[in-house]
């Protein structure tokens, strides 16, 4: 551009009244403003929003949601660019994380293509997990520390039903990026102690619910020494032809006060004894216990070197556990 187009330029907008210069700044102020607004970020640093798109929602009652939840500050704003960019009709229900520092665009972004977290989160506990397994998987899964689950539920080993077992996102919060196997992250600790109680509670509930009608007629003393014999038998024998002949053994020596002799036992006494010295929070695998060595070791799981009656085994508080 020559200086005579230049000149000829500034001479043209020195023409212009005061009025078309007042709205050419006020035009150039909002294009500006729309710029800064889609993808600036929104806020800074208060942390994460989650929020619950239920379906069925307008665009502008899911505006209202954000604006409310803090994720937007304007919801006409918000209405605008998604009618603009052709997605008013294409947000999505589900549960949604926004992190800190989110423009309109990653609000948009992710509402329309329904990046929202899992409305259930499944987890499988398989037949003989003992409380330290079960802890494993939930951390694996993402849903506690290592130990925080063993640590609160370790008095209700036996009654921990194996079973497919779902939590509603809505009771958890997550953090996004973090290497968990669950793709959209792992429970807040905030909300940890709250799913512990969920997973554990249901747990307990579905043992007593799928063990009411095959002990309902069975003392309180003769429910605990069954489900102490089967925790043994899980652990020992692999075939239910061969459990049926331990458990006959087991009854046989119970009687006739002879000791046991369940490794299965000598190596759960063992972890629960590391697990203890750890303050409850080392997890420990039976499977790792060198069961030649710890049955020198004369303990209350030692069922190898205890004997006596029925209950003098089985009664021990710490056996109730197993």
């Amino acid at each position: 551009m020559d200086k005579f187009k230049i000149k000829e330029r500034i001479l043209h907008f020195r023409d212009l009244n005061k009025t078309q210069i007042t709205a050419l700044t006020i035009a150039v102020i909002c294009v500006l403003a729309l710029i800064f607004a889609v993808w600036l970020p929104i806020r800074l640093d208060q942390g994460q929003i989650t929020v619950r798109i239920s379906r069925g929602l307008s665009l502008s009652q899911i505006s209202s949601e954000l604006r409310d939840s803090g994720v937007i500050r304007n919801k006409y704003l918000f209405m605008v660019y998604a009618a603009a960019l052709g997605e008013d009709k294409n947000l999505k229900a589900g549960n949604y994380v926004f992190k800190d520092r989110a423009s309109l665009t990653e609000v948009l972004t992710k509402l329309s293509k329904g990046l929202s977290l899992p409305e259930d989160i499944t987890t499988f506990i398989p037949e003989g997990y003992n409380i330290w397994e079960i802890d494993e998987r939930l951390a694996e899964l993402g849903f506690i520390q290592k130990s925080e689950f063993a640590e609160t539920y370790a008095s209700n080993e036996g009654q921990l039903f194996p079973d497919t077992y779902k939590i509603n996102a809505d009771n958890a919060i997550f953090v996004e990026d973090n290497k968990a196997t669950i793709s959209s992250g792992i429970i807040d600790s905030l909300k940890r102690e709250a799913v512990i109680k969920t997973i554990g509670s249901k747990m307990i509930e579905n043992y007593n619910k799928q063990t009411e009608e095959l002990l309902k007629n069975l003392t309180l003393d003769k429910k605990k020494e069954i489900v102490i014999i089967a925790s043994m038998l899980e652990k020992e024998v692999r075939s239910e032809k061969d459990m049926a002949i331990v458990a006959g053994i087991i009854y046989k020596r119970l009687k006739m006060g002879m000791p046991l002799q369940i490794d299965a036992t000598v190596s759960y006494g063992a972890c629960l004894r590391n697990f203890k010295a750890t303050g409850d929070k080392i997890n420990c695998d039976v499977s790792q216990i060198t069961v030649g060595k710890e049955i020198r070791i004369d303990s209350e799981y030692n069922t190898y070197t205890s004997k006596g009656d029925r209950y003098q085994i089985l009664e021990l508080n710490q056996l109730k556990q197993l």
